[in-house]
């Protein structure tokens, strides 16, 4: 079993700090944390209460009587029959693998894991109470804030996220099974969703990025949706209608009421493809935005009911 000296070592490295840094974070002299390190000497209660704070792991952790920093038992670590079954006990238990992996690559990879667990659970929590399973008394930001915002904020701990400390110690075995029944589940999802752009005819669009599309959801059922096709020369070919078929197809199955949308006055292509799929006009907002050289321009908006959908997927 590892003894205390090769955890506090092990730790601090893995941190990436010199012996100097961590001692003086830790209150203690250079010579003594070097003593500890070694095994020379055994440090008392408030040391190691210290030190399981500052490296965020359990005191068991450090006296080597657990593998777990988060303090778990050694059984929980053991795949389990039932983790091969998708539910939320296997993504729980998915998620603590990785926790303690990353835990042990990088502690800042744990605290970025934490946040993001989080967040994913606070944009669950807003739907469920914009759908009347839980208060909207709850939460305290404006609701276009609290549905959108944490989108960004996600997007900014993934750019930044650290990368594994090369101190680090490698990982060989295979992955848990609760993480391999994850993984395929979120992936064959995906592949579902990919394979609905067989309907496309041109087969060279299949594995082509050409644009983006978004939906936001707001009360009462009603999205707002939007497309952009990027590449100059897949514009003007039928494809947004076809890729806008499929996303309302699939946001009236989700329970959509009303679908709407808005585009620039000028913009008379997409007028055309909007109203064809059976959006009605609503109303012309005159000088209610600039562009990029700070120029008014005017907008329509659209409005879409699922009794008024002509779908050209499948055309």
């Amino acid at each position: 079993m590892v003894n205390y000296a090769e955890r506090l070592y092990e730790l601090r490295t893995e941190k990436g700090l010199s012996q100097k840094e961590a001692a003086n974070d830790l209150g203690v002299s250079q010579a003594l944390l070097s003593h500890y390190e070694k095994g020379i000497r055994e440090f008392g209660l408030d040391f190691l209460n210290r030190a399981a704070d500052y490296y965020k792991v359990t005191t068991d952790y450090i006296l080597g009587r657990t593998d777990s920093r988060a303090g778990l038992e050694s059984s929980f670590f053991h795949d389990r029959e039932e983790d091969g079954i998708y539910n939320t006990t296997t993504i729980y238990r998915a998620a603590i693998f990785i926790h303690e992996r990353m835990n042990t690559g990088s502690a800042m990879a744990g605290d970025s894991a934490d946040l993001l667990y989080s967040i994913a659970l606070y944009r669950i929590l807003f739907t469920a109470s914009q759908k009347g399973y839980i208060p909207k008394r709850w939460f305290s930001l404006p609701p276009k804030i609290a549905e959108s915002l944490p989108m960004s904020v996600t997007e900014g701990i993934l750019m930044n996220f650290p990368d594994k400390s090369p101190n680090a110690k490698r990982y060989g075995n295979p992955e848990p099974k609760s993480i391999e029944t994850v993984i395929k589940t979120v992936e064959n999802y995906i592949k579902k969703a990919l394979d609905a752009l067989d309907n496309i005819e041109n087969s060279k669009y299949k594995n082509a990025l050409i644009g983006e599309m978004s939906f936001y959801v707001y009360e009462d059922a009603k999205y707002e949706i939007g497309i952009k096709i990027c590449e100059f020369d897949d514009q003007e070919k039928g494809l947004g209608k076809i890729i806008l078929s499929m996303l309302i197809e699939e946001l009236f199955q989700m329970g959509a009421k009303l679908i709407f949308l808005d585009t620039n006055l000028n913009n008379t292509r997409a007028q055309h493809v909007y109203e064809e799929l059976g959006f009605k006009r609503i109303r012309v907002r005159k000088d209610s935005w600039r562009n990029q050289l700070g120029e008014l321009q005017s907008s329509i908006d659209y409005e879409l009911t699922k009794e008024n959908f002509c779908n050209f997927k499948n055309r």
